[in-house]
């Protein structure tokens, strides 16, 4: 999938003027996205982040999604962000399946 969202604010060296590309993967209240940003040096631009009670499609109407953690309430921020390779998909994966069955 791609789409064209830019970041909001971060370090200058995560600025970006949108994504290349992104999959994703639901579980619960839980999205866990695997997203590469262009223009970013950092891993290639790739980030793998969590959110929580938002899906893709509110992401989009957003504008932008920013790696970062924060606290405005405007603004779905990721609640956890794992190493971009497969290792880290693989635990993003655990992470959410765990935090799925905690709130059981």
């Amino acid at each position: 999938m791609s789409i064209g969202l830019g970041m909001s604010g971060g370090r200058d060296n995560h600025r970006s003027s949108g994504c290349i590309g992104m999959n994703s993967l639901y579980h619960g209240k839980y999205l866990v996205l695997n997203i590469q940003y262009s223009g970013c040096t950092n891993y290639e631009g790739k980030k793998i982040l969590v959110f929580k009670d938002v899906n893709v499609e509110q992401l989009e109407k957003q504008g932008s999604i920013d790696p970062h953690f924060g606290e405005t309430k405007n603004y779905h921020w990721p609640i956890a962000r794992f190493e971009p390779t497969d290792k880290g998909w693989s635990m993003a994966k655990d992470f959410v399946e765990m935090m799925a069955k905690m709130e059981k």
